[in-house]
């Protein structure tokens, strides 16, 4: 199916192996799913919002204050932008 051992795929499950970009690849597309849902149980593809709110969870402190930081540029760039029209 995905052309993987089963033996690597017991190993994945009891998390006794992580698995490389293309076997993560070849298993989302042989279950017919996305690797993010693989990797994070999430599967909003058409809810992007959602998709970062799920995401923001698994980041650290450190990591969500440097994300504060640039969604604050992005308003402020799109603030911008609005007066200029």
């Amino acid at each position: 199916m995905a052309e993987l051992s089963n033996n690597y795929l017991s190993n994945i499950e009891n998390g006794h192996s992580v698995p490389s970009l293309e076997a993560l690849v070849r298993l989302s597309t042989a279950l017919k799913t996305t690797p993010d849902f693989i990797l994070l149980g999430n599967i909003r593809s058409n809810n992007v919002a959602l998709n970062i709110a799920d995401n923001l969870q698994l980041c650290s402190e450190e990591s969500l204050e440097i994300i504060s930081d640039i969604v604050a540029s992005f308003v402020k760039h799109d603030n911008l932008s609005k007066k200029k029209i």
